[in-house]
């Protein structure tokens, strides 16, 4: 979902800013492409300067008067609409001087206009149409010149008899300005400061362009484009010049009329000016409503920050499910928790997308590269992926919240070296008040993620019965360890009182641990009679044949209940869930490792060997090793009496996970343990003696 909204919001974000600030954008393409400009080129007239020229010059040649030369440029240009002839037009009746419709009228694109006026055949223009017309300007050329290096644009005015009688002699030279627009100077510094290439490009001579372009300060001129050829410059561009070691790059062009609409365009960003036409509008992708230059830029860099945003968004969104995904898939995250996960993600996306809203579109800077926007990124996303972990840590049982065992009843187990962090929860209900010392009947219940309780497990024999999970439970101060199988009775026969560890038992498979039942710190089981094995199939649920079970707790105080169990068709699984037996509160027990590894229990001295040096994160082989008081080794005589009843219970320090090892050698008592990680285990010996059973344990420092 985080990934899917990485892009909508940013723009109705960037829609919303660009508005505000009178830049209009036509569509989510243009906005994102706006970002990747390399280089602007703005059209002169009506762009960087006003679109407005003034009449700045009449040169007659001869002794004809000043008057009559405006009078009769005047009168060619009145059929026309350009700028420069509205302009002659106006200083001439400014003056107060003879304005009439022409004859007849011709506009020549981008070159000037022939008209015919008072039976005379006038051409006025640039010195290219002289010189197409063949008319000579030699002795003009100095003037042309001088007006050019001034900025001006400087048009000859040549006339001949109307019947073509003799060839047309120039008259003179007329010459007008315009004058640079408002914040165009200040619009081109900013685009610089965002480090795009400024070009400008005018159908005006090169020495005119020149003059003009260094008032803004503009260095590439691309001078004596005529209109149609715009949008093939533009082309150009875009493509790269080869031959000069030049790129191809994304390129904006910025214009106002109806001439500059094709090469709008052409370009990849196009963008019109507001007060100019409405087909320039219509061919742009952006629109600076004010017609102030300076929107350029800012048009620009709000783009930039829109795509950075969304750049920050999609890392983000990929971030999260990168790390997650996987988790999910191997069943390690609580969908409660993947839940939490998944909205605040999307809030992150949200409230980050917000942050356009309050974009400074003045903030001018180069463009940064994808790793500088993610490092710009890193001081909010490490809040936010500092969280996202809490939460993953939590569900995985890494961290473990005050109360989140007894709400949730998950915990990490670990079996063969693997942390397991369950979708299961359990519940461990006594059918009365427990009474230290005595035997406690529990009830349990397995829920899924749904709520729904768990009833179908691989199960194993016991004798007659059947054992669906296995329950390991140890006191918060670590003095002792008791474990039982949980089982059910497949034909409903009379209940057990307490779970056989005699011969007919069998201890839990592979995957589930061995074991059989003990009480608390060694006290025995009450036996009950193995009933006969029915001939009829069980009809009653699941709950009506589950059997309660049996575990003596030795006095009040805290216990973690350890509950192995597997679902059918399923990995196992493990919850822990913290018991309470009356008032007695237990404060976390730092274990302290052992001086040696031999204990006395009754009359055995029971001894841990470790054939290896101990590290963690792999294989470490332990084996024990029993001897009476006249020294004589009793390991055989124990591993033989005691068979299933020979056990391993590993627990670490912080009581988040049970171990339990199986023999890699029976006989011998020998073992592997793969601890996890570095730190204090206490490690119990389970077994039979005289028929009874016992416990020796060592604390042991993992380095």
């Amino acid at each position: 979902m985080c990934t899917g909204s990485s892009h909508p919001d940013r723009h109705h974000g960037g829609y919303d800013q660009g508005a505000e600030n009178g830049i209009l954008f036509k569509n989510s393409e243009t906005m994102e492409r706006a970002g990747r400009v390399r280089m602007v080129v703005l059209d002169k007239t009506g762009t960087i300067t006003r679109g407005e020229p003034a009449l700045t010059d009449v040169l007659p040649a001869g002794s004809n008067p000043a008057s009559d030369l405006l009078s009769l440029a005047a009168c060619a240009e009145a059929g026309s609409e350009h700028p420069l002839a509205r302009a002659i037009v106006g200083a001439a009746k400014s003056q107060g001087l003879r304005v009439v419709t022409p004859e007849s009228f011709r506009a020549i694109s981008g070159f000037g206009v022939r008209a015919v006026v008072d039976d005379r055949a006038v051409v006025i223009g640039n010195p290219k149409l002289m010189q197409n017309e063949g008319i000579a300007i030699d002795a003009l050329q100095g003037d042309i010149t001088r007006l050019q290096g001034e900025g001006k644009t400087a048009m000859v005015i040549a006339a001949a008899p109307a019947d073509g009688s003799s060839p047309a002699q120039p008259l003179g030279l007329i010459a007008v300005a315009d004058t640079i627009k408002p914040g165009s100077r200040e619009g081109i510094a900013d685009l610089r400061k965002l480090g795009i290439d400024v070009a400008m490009i005018t159908g005006d001579n090169q020495r005119t362009a020149e003059a003009i372009a260094r008032q803004v300060g503009i260095e590439r001129v691309l001078a004596d484009v005529l209109p149609g050829d715009k949008a093939a410059e533009i082309k150009r561009l875009q493509g790269g010049d080869a031959a000069n070691g030049e790129k191809s790059q994304t390129i904006a062009m910025v214009g106002d009329g109806i001439n500059d609409a094709p090469a709008l365009a052409q370009a990849d960003v196009g963008i019109a000016i507001g007060t100019g036409t409405d087909v320039a509008m219509a061919a742009a992708g952006i629109t600076l409503i004010s017609g102030d230059l300076r929107g350029v830029a800012r048009a620009i860099s709000l783009s930039r920050g829109t795509v950075q945003t969304i750049v920050q968004n999609l890392f983000w969104a990929f971030f999260y499910n990168i790390l997650l995904i996987p988790i999910a898939m191997f069943g390690l995250l609580m969908p409660m928790i993947a839940a939490g996960a998944m909205a605040f993600s999307s809030i992150f996306v949200v409230t980050n997308s917000l942050r356009l809203r309050g974009y400074n579109v003045q903030k001018l800077a180069p463009p940064k590269s994808i790793p500088g926007q993610i490092a710009e990124l890193a001081p909010r996303l490490a809040v936010a992926g500092g969280a996202l972990l809490l939460l993953i840590a939590i569900s995985v049982g890494f961290i473990e919240t005050p109360g989140s065992a007894a709400q949730m009843g998950s915990a990490n187990t670990l079996r063969n070296g693997v942390i397991v962090t369950p979708n299961y929860r359990a519940t461990i209900e006594p059918d009365a008040a427990i009474v230290p010392g005595q035997f406690a009947p529990l009830n349990i219940k397995i829920v899924d993620q749904f709520n729904q309780q768990l009833t179908d497990f691989e199960v194993r024999n016991f004798g007659n019965y059947l054992y669906y999970a296995f329950l390991t439970v140890v006191p918060r101060d670590f003095s002792s360890l008791a474990f039982t199988p949980v089982v059910m009775d497949p034909y409903r026969l009379e209940p057990l009182k307490a779970v056989s560890s005699g011969a007919g038992a069998a201890g839990p498979a592979a995957g589930m641990g061995g074991g059989a039942a003990s009480g608390m710190g060694g006290g025995g089981a009450a036996s009950a009679a193995a009933p006969a094995s029915p001939l009829a199939q069980p009809t009653l649920a699941f709950d009506e044949r589950v059997l309660p079970a049996n575990v003596v707790f030795p006095q009040e105080g805290e216990y973690v209940a350890f509950l192995n169990f597997q679902p059918k068709g399923g990995n196992a699984q493990s919850v822990a869930v913290p018991l309470k037996v009356g008032e007695v509160k237990a404060p976390p027990v730092k274990l302290t490792p052992d001086a040696n590894y031999t204990q006395l229990v009754g009359d055995l001295q029971v001894t841990l060997h470790f054939t290896t040096p101990l590290r963690a994160g792999q294989p470490n082989y332990f084996t024990v090793t029993a001897q009476d008081e006249s020294g004589l080794d009793r390991t055989e005589e124990i591993e033989a009496l005691s068979g299933a009843n020979a056990n391993v219970f590993v627990v670490d320090e912080g009581l988040n996970y049970v171990m339990i090892p199986g023999f890699t050698d029976r006989t011998a008592l020998q073992f592997a343990i793969p601890f996890p990680k570095s730190g204090n285990y206490k490690i119990w010996f389970t077994y039979l003696q005289q028929g009874q059973p016992q416990q020796a344990g060592f604390v042991i420092a993992v380095p």
